[in-house]
């Protein structure tokens, strides 16, 4: 996330015409452990929008996109980024405060001069265990009461 805002921070100021955004998740040795510490119940099959999801499987992936400019590029436009929200209020490693999430949250809204009913949000990242399930709430909760756009 830090890299697509870099991304997109270059692009809109004019510092680059094309970014191209790479990142990669490998698990280590001792992270394959973690789930048996977090997570009461090993999920059979990864079904992450299923109501009745059990956890999380471990695995490696990796991701690129190319960030262009508007007006520079001469493919076709996939998708724009409007806003980009980031956030590390130091609480824990992998478990933002919920207060933190919330300002994360407005502050990607205010970005993209956008409200909140105008966004569906997705959340991909957690972990199946009752703490992501909290997190999500409170990023549920900033959705309903960001602020309007913000003109300049």
């Amino acid at each position: 996330m830090y890299a697509l805002g870099m991304a997109t921070g270059m692009t809109g100021l004019g510092l680059a015409d094309t970014v191209v955004v790479a990142g990669t998740d490998a698990a280590t040795e001792s992270g394959f452990g973690t789930p048996d510490r977090v997570q009461n119940d090993i999920p059979e099959a990864l079904r992450p929008f299923d109501a009745t999801h059990k956890g999380m499987l471990m695995g490696e992936g990796t991701a690129a996109v190319v960030v262009q400019r508007a007006g520079t590029g001469n493919g076709p436009v996939r998708a724009r980024v409007r806003g980009v929200g980031t956030n590390c209020d130091a609480r824990h490693a992998t478990a933002p405060g919920l207060d933190g999430i919330t300002r994360v949250v407005q502050d990607a809204y205010r970005r993209a001069g956008a409200r909140a009913q105008d966004i569906d949000p997705v959340i991909l990242h957690g972990s199946g265990t009752p703490s992501t399930t909290r997190r999500r709430r409170a990023s549920r909760a900033a959705s309903s009461t960001a602020p309007g756009p913000v003109r300049g």
